[in-house]
This record gives C-alpha cells, sequence and structure tokens, in this order.
C-alpha cells in the first residue's frame, strides 16, 4: 500500500519510523525494518539521503549497515539515485554492499532505464571482484524487465560474462525467458487491460 498504491499516510508514518530508527536504532522490529527503510527511501528528499549514507559509513554492526545501503537503491529522484550508484566507487563501503544498490535499480522499472547502462558498462571490471554467486545475481536482476531489448542486450552484453561464471549461463537463460515472457504476456493482454481499466473508470465516475 505504501510503496505502489503510494499511500501518503503510510509513507509519512515510514519516513517518521525510518529516521527514528536510524538516529537511535529503536522503534522498528526486525521483521519490518528493511520495507521500512525501503519504503522511506522511494520518495525520500537529498537530507534522508544523506543521513543514511552517513548512517551506513558510521554503523558498528554489520547487518545494519547492510540494510542502510540496499535501502539507498530504492531511492527513486533522478540525481538521488546516481548518488546512490557512486557509491559503488566510495572507499568507505565494499562492493559486496553496494552491488545492492546497482542490483535493486536495475530490478525496478524506476530507476532501470539509469541504471542498466551502468550495469552493461561496468559487468566487466565489477564480476572479478564478486563471489560467483554474488555476480550471477548481479549480473540476473535484469530478468525482472518487460521489454526484448533488455533481452537482446543481456545476451549481447552479458552472455561472455555469464560463461564464465558457475552457473552463469541458467542465469541468463532464466533472466532473459522472464523478460521475453513477460513481454509476450503485455503483448497478449496489454490493450486488453487497458481497455477494461478506462471502462471501469468511465462506470465509476458516471456513478458519481
Amino acid at each position: 500500500m505504501a510503496r505502489d498504491a503510494n499511500d501518503a499516510v503510510l509513507r509519512e508514518e515510514a519516513t517518521r519510523l525510518a529516521r527514528t530508527w536510524l538516529e537511535s536504532r529503536t522503534g522498528l522490529d526486525e521483521d519490518v525494518l528493511e520495507p521500512v527503510l525501503r519504503v522511506a527511501a522511494t520518495r525520500g528528499d537529498a537530507a534522508l539521503f544523506d543521513l543514511m549514507t552517513q548512517q551506513a559509513a558510521a554503523a558498528q554492526v554489520r547487518n545494519d549497515r547492510t540494510r542502510i545501503i540496499g535501502a539507498l537503491g530504492w531511492f527513486e529522484d533522478p540525481e538521488l539515485a546516481t548518488r546512490a550508484r557512486a557509491l559503488l566507487d566510495d572507499p568507505r563501503f565494499e562492493l559486496r554492499d553496494t552491488r545492492e544498490v546497482l542490483a535493486f535499480q536495475v530490478a525496478r522499472s524506476e530507476t532501470r532505464e539509469a541504471a542498466w547502462p551502468v550495469l552493461k558498462d561496468r559487468a566487466a571490471r565489477l564480476v572479478p571482484r564478486m563471489r560467483e554467486d554474488e555476480a550471477q545475481g548481479l549480473l540476473a536482476t535484469i530478468g525482472s524487465a518487460c521489454d526484448r531489448r533488455y533481452a537482446d542486450e543481456a545476451r549481447k552484453t552479458l552472455g561472455p560474462l555469464m560463461e564464465h561464471i558457475n552457473g552463469g549461463p541458467f542465469a541468463l537463460r532464466h533472466a532473459v525467458g522472464r523478460i521475453e515472457r513477460c513481454a509476450e504476456i503485455h503483448d497478449r493482454t496489454g490493450e486488453a487491460i487497458q481497455q477494461w481499466l478506462a471502462a471501469r473508470t468511465s462506470t465509476r465516475s458516471a456513478r458519481k
């Protein structure tokens, strides 16, 4: 409701809870910590971004640092999303944490268009610095897309890298297959769904 339906009340509450936890490490149970940080980040401003970055750098508990850095990958403001990707080169953080920023941005439609070129351009340099499972997971995030263009680019750009990763070729085929299945479903049902939604909207407007 907070993230996808854009419920303003829940978003405001998530931001309040996130700030409280970041400043005091209190007020949130473990099972809701990551969702709250991510919801707060999606519409977060520069002040929240700066607070998260500062707290990630200062965190004494590794799990806290990992969660905060991961949440930085959910900022949707283009400028802040760019700053989040720049953390890949920040000497204060390890790649095993900051790779999550790029992974989340590629996986999400709101940030994919800007993040995908970064992954393509830097993959060959990033992969040797990661464990095989980490590299495989990062490269496979493009499977969340629903545009055949990404499938074609993934084959061309990531294919050679995946060949040298244990389980990589299978992961790439799976990711590309997900893209193509989503695109096929969209082609088959997209227009009908839009017409149905338009009809429902018109009916409700007429009743009011």
